[in-house]
């Protein structure tokens, strides 16, 4: 994991709200691991990065959400269709896109998220 994070390291994320830089790693003091066995050492680590594990969770549910509520507009686009109004139809095409506008940002926010966390959590270990 040495070589992906010291090659990585010239890398800064673009996005201004970013707290976790790679340029911030590798960690001058992570912290002693709890070696005691494999789940306290898990416990250990995940503590260390409770911030980028609920970031994850966050942009993880707005995704899952967006694709849970595909049904519910598509079946309301039917019924729109069904009943010949073109305005509830319209209406059903914004939320159609709204879902899939939050699909896309949940998706992308989430890859991002877990991609950093995974580099954190090797840059913490080494």
């Amino acid at each position: 994991m040495r070589v992906h994070v010291l090659a990585l390291r010239g890398f800064t994320p673009s996005l201004s709200w970013d707290v976790m830089q790679i340029t911030d790693l590798p960690y001058p003091d992570p912290g002693v691991p709890d070696a005691r066995s494999g789940p306290r050492f898990l416990l250990w680590l995940w503590r260390g990065q409770l911030g980028g594990q609920l970031k994850s969770l966050a942009w993880g549910l707005l995704h899952q959400c967006g694709v849970a509520a595909l049904p519910l507009s598509v079946g309301l686009a039917v019924q729109a269709v069904v009943d010949r109004s073109g305005g509830r139809l319209a209406l059903v095409g914004g939320l159609l896109a709204v879902l899939c506008a939050a699909i896309a940002l949940g998706d992308t926010m989430l890859h991002r998220t877990a991609v950093t966390n995974w580099i954190t959590a090797a840059a913490r270990v080494q």
